[in-house]
C-alpha cells in the first residue's frame, strides 16, 4: 500500500511541476505597424507609449508571460543605436527620431518587467527593405550606402550577403550591442532568413559563391552553411555576454518533407532546408539554439501540412535533441462574422475550420496531449485581442486560468560571477528585526573585505510589515549595482516574503543569496530559478564566528570552493557519493517540497544537506518521514547532517522503541531512522554547520563530493 501511495504522491508531483511553468507568448509586429505604433501614433511618443502601456496591460489580463517585440524589423532599430537608423516604421522616416525623443525598447523591458513578462527581442537578420520600400527611401547613413556591395536585390527586396564574413561580424555587433544594454531575457529570429522564392527567380549570389566557396561546390550547401555559421555565431556572442539569454528561432513550421528526406514529416510544402537554407534540426541538434517556435498556421487535417502531424514531428525532435519546444499559432487566421468589415462580410463555409468552432482551441486541446510542446506563441497580438472567436474568453477561462512563469533557459542553470572587490552588497532582515549593532559590524566587516554595503530601508527595527520586507528584497534585487544580497537575520516569517517574488522575478534579476536557517526558503528559491546560493552564518560570521569559519566565508564569497576534511561520528554510513548540493534547515526545507521552491525537480544527482534548531526528536523523526514518503531518501546519492542544536527529547517520546530503544540524542534518532527505511547511501553526523559554535559555508546548487571513512569525513567541489 505505501508503494501505491509514494506513486500517487509522485505522480501529483509531476502534473503539479508541469503546471509551474508554460511559455506563453505574443509577437508584438512592429514591421509594416501591424500591432505597434498604430499609424496615427508614428513619430508621435505620447500616443506611442500609450499604446504600448493597453497592449501590454491586456496581455497581463490574459496571463501571458512573454512579449517577443520586433526591434530590427528591417536592418533599422526601435532603440538607440550607433550602428543602424531609427526606424521609420516608428518615426515616420528612417533615421530620423520621434517628436520627443525615448528608448522604446528601455520602456518595453521596465512595462513588462512591472507586469511579471519575459522580453525576447526580434530581429531580422538579413532583410533590409520590404516591397513597399524603395532603397532612396533608407537613410544615408544606412550601411547599405556606405558598404554596397554587402547587399544585392531580390524580387524588388533588398537583403544582406548571406555569404560574407563581414554580414555576420555586422548582425553579432548589432545583437552583441542590445544584450549588453538591455536587461532582455532572449534574441528571436523568425523564419526570414534566405528570401521565400520566386519561381524563375534566381538569388543573385553566384559572384559572392566564386569568391568565397569555402571548400563547397555546391551552392545550396554553400547557402546552408552560411546560415549556420550566422546561428551559432549569433549564439556564442549572446551567451558570452550573459548567459542567461535566451536565443530562440520561429522557422517556417515544416522542416523537410518525407519524400525529400527520411527524417523528415509527412507533409508536401515548401521547405526550410531547401528553400529558405535554414537546417533548423541542425541548430537543435548541436545546441546553436535555446528553443524553437515552428509556425505551424495550417489547421489539423490539411492534406500538405496536417498541424497535428507537424506538432507530433517537432514534439519528438524536441525530445531527440532537448531543444524546447514552443508551438507558433496564427490567431489571424480565425474568421468571425462579427468582426469582419461590413464591405467585406465572411461567406458561410461548413468545410472552414477557421469560421467553425475554434480551430485554435482545438490545436491548443491537441497540444496538452503531446508530451514535448511546452507552450505557444500567438500571432499577432492586435489579432489576438480582437478576440476572434472568443479566443480571450478561452484562454482566461480554460487554458491560462493563473499566471505561471515562462520556462528556464534549457540547461535550467543561471551562471553567476564571484563577488569582486568594490562589489556592492545590499543587507537586508526579511523576516526577524535587526539591530544597529549587528548591522554595523556585517558592514565593517565586509569592508573589510573590499566590499561596498547598502542598507535595505527596513533593515533596522522592530516594527515592519510584510509589505516593508517585500519591498527591500524588490528593491535589492532590482539594483543592478548590487552584486549579492546578504541576510542579517533570518527568522520564521520569511516565507511570507518569498511568497510575493515570483520566481521569474528572481531570474530577472540574478545575483547571489546569502544566510541560513529560514532563510533556507529563499536559498531553495534560489535553486529552483536555477541560480546557486550560498549557506553561510549571518550576522554571526562578524561576531562570535571562530576565525577559520569567518576566513572560509571570505574565500567562498570570493568565488573559492572549500575543501573540507571532518571528524568522523561513530553512526556514519560509510561510502562516496557525487551531487549537486542541495538543503538547509531542515524544517523549512521539508515544507518546500512539492511547492514553487522544491529544488529538488532535478534529473542530476543530489546529495542533502540538513540542520535545525530547538526542534524536538519526534518533529525530527517526522521530517525524515516526510522525506522518505516523498521519495527523496532514496533518490539522494548521499546525506550530510549539521548541529542540531538545542535539541530536545521529550519525556513521553517512546519513538525509538520500534527501533531497538528509547533515541538517546538527534545522531541516534537520524542514523536509526536511515537504517530502518533501508537507505543504504554514505551519510555523515554532526557536521559543523548550522547553529552551533561553527557554521562552515556551503554554495548551494554546485556539484560536490563526499567521501565519508572510518577516520573522516571529507567534502570537496
Amino acid at each position: 500500500m505505501k508503494k501505491n501511495v509514494l506513486t500517487i504522491i509522485l505522480m501529483l508531483g509531476t502534473l503539479w511541476v508541469s503546471a509551474q511553468s508554460q511559455f506563453r507568448a505574443a509577437w508584438f509586429s512592429t514591421v509594416a505597424n501591424i500591432d505597434w505604433p498604430s499609424r496615427e501614433a508614428i513619430g508621435h511618443t505620447d500616443l506611442q507609449k500609450q499604446e504600448m502601456i493597453d497592449l501590454l496591460n491586456q496581455m497581463e489580463a490574459l496571463h501571458l508571460n512573454t512579449v517577443i517585440f520586433q526591434i530590427r524589423p528591417t536592418a533599422d532599430a526601435l532603440y538607440p543605436s550607433k550602428l543602424e537608423p531609427w526606424s521609420h516604421w516608428l518615426t515616420g522616416k528612417q533615421g530620423q527620431n520621434n517628436d520627443i525623443p525615448y528608448d522604446p525598447l528601455a520602456m518595453m523591458v521596465e512595462e513588462a518587467h512591472k507586469r511579471h513578462m519575459d522580453v525576447h527581442v526580434w530581429v531580422n537578420p538579413y532583410r533590409v527593405t520590404l516591397p513597399s520600400q524603395k532603397r532612396s527611401d533608407l537613410s544615408p547613413d544606412h550601411l547599405i550606402n556606405r558598404h554596397p556591395e554587402m547587399f544585392w536585390e531580390y524580387a524588388g527586396q533588398w537583403y544582406f550577403e548571406p555569404g560574407l564574413d563581414e554580414t555576420r561580424k555586422w548582425l553579432c555587433d548589432v545583437v552583441a550591442d542590445i544584450v549588453t544594454r538591455y536587461d532582455i531575457q532572449g534574441v528571436h529570429i523568425d523564419d526570414y532568413f534566405y528570401p521565400y522564392p520566386k519561381t524563375g527567380l534566381a538569388i543573385p549570389d553566384a559572384a559572392c559563391f566564386k569568391a568565397h566557396p569555402r571548400g563547397y561546390t555546391n551552392i545550396e550547401d554553400w547557402r546552408r552553411n552560411n546560415v549556420n555559421m550566422a546561428m551559432r555565431e549569433l549564439h556564442e556572442t549572446i551567451h558570452s555576454i550573459k548567459p542567461n539569454v535566451q536565443f530562440g528561432i520561429a522557422p517556417f513550421g515544416i522542416w523537410r518533407n518525407i519524400q525529400n528526406d527520411p527524417r523528415g514529416s509527412q507533409t508536401n510544402g515548401l521547405q526550410n532546408y531547401d528553400a529558405l537554407y535554414a537546417d533548423v534540426l541542425l541548430w537543435m541538434q548541436e545546441g546553436w539554439i535555446d528553443y524553437v517556435v515552428p509556425q505551424l498556421y495550417w489547421e489539423i487535417g490539411k492534406t500538405v501540412a496536417d498541424h497535428e502531424i507537424l506538432a507530433h514531428w517537432w514534439a519528438e525532435a524536441s525530445l531527440q535533441t532537448h531543444c524546447p519546444l514552443y508551438i507558433g499559432m496564427s490567431v489571424g487566421r480565425l474568421k468571425d462574422p462579427k468582426l469582419a468589415p461590413k464591405d467585406r462580410p465572411i461567406q458561410p463555409d461548413a468545410a472552414d475550420p477557421w469560421q467553425n468552432g475554434n480551430e485554435i482551441c482545438r490545436q491548443l486541446d491537441l497540444h496538452q496531449t503531446i508530451p514535448g510542446i511546452q507552450g505557444e506563441v500567438f500571432f499577432s497580438l492586435r489579432a489576438l485581442l480582437r478576440n476572434p472567436r472568443g479566443i480571450c474568453d478561452s484562454l482566461k477561462t480554460k487554458y491560462f486560468q493563473q499566471w505561471v512563469p515562462a520556462p528556464l533557459p534549457a540547461s535550467g542553470k543561471i551562471e553567476l560571477a564571484p563577488l569582486q572587490k568594490g562589489d556592492l552588497i545590499a543587507l537586508v532582515t526579511p523576516s526577524a528585526f535587526s539591530d544597529e549593532e549587528q548591522v554595523s559590524k556585517m558592514e565593517k566587516g565586509l569592508h573589510k573585505w573590499g566590499y561596498r554595503t547598502i542598507r535595505s530601508e527596513h533593515v533596522i527595527g522592530s516594527v515592519r510589515t510584510i509589505q516593508d520586507r517585500y519591498e527591500d528584497m524588490m528593491a535589492a534585487l532590482r539594483n543592478p549595482e548590487v552584486k549579492a544580497i546578504y541576510c542579517v537575520r533570518g527568522g520564521y516569517a520569511a516565507s511570507d516574503v518569498m511568497d510575493l517574488i515570483p520566481l521569474d522575478t528572481l531570474r530577472r534579476y540574478p545575483k547571489w543569496m546569502i544566510g541560513y536557517s529560514d532563510i533556507t526558503i529563499f536559498l531553495n528559491a534560489w535553486q529552483a530559478a536555477g541560480m546557486p546560493s550560498i549557506h553561510a552564518s549571518m550576522s554571526a560570521v562578524f561576531e562570535n564566528l571562530p576565525a577559520q569559519c569567518k576566513e572560509q566565508t571570505r574565500r567562498v564569497l570570493a568565488g573559492e570552493r572549500p575543501n573540507y576534511l571532518f571528524e568522523s561520528h561513530p553512526q556514519n554510513h560509510l561510502g562516496h557519493a557525487e551531487g549537486i548540493l542541495l538543503g538547509g534547515n531542515m524544517s523549512t526545507f521539508t515544507a518546500t517540497l512539492m511547492s514553487a521552491y522544491d529544488c529538488t525537480r532535478t534529473d542530476e544527482p543530489i546529495i542533502l544537506m540538513l540542520e535545525d534548531v530547538g526542534e524536538t526528536g519526534n518533529n525530527l523523526h517526522r521530517c525524515l518521514t516526510i522525506l522518505d514518503h516523498f521519495g527523496l531518501l532514496h533518490r539522494v546519492k548521499g546525506l550530510m547532517f549539521g548541529e542540531y542544536t538545542d535539541f530536545r527529547m521529550t519525556p513521553d517520546d517512546l519513538s525509538g522503541l520500534s527501533h531497538g530503544g528509547r533515541f538517546r540524542d538527534a545522531e541516534d534518532i537520524i542514523a536509526r531512522t536511515l537504517q530502518a527505511k533501508g537507505i543504504d547511501i554514505p551519510w555523515a553526523l554532526n557536521l559543523p554547520f548550522g547553529h552551533g559554535e561553527e557554521n562552515y559555508p556551503f554554495v548551494l546548487g554546485e556539484k560536490i563530493q563526499l567521501d565519508v571513512t572510518p577516520t573522516g569525513v571529507t567534502i570537496h567541489y
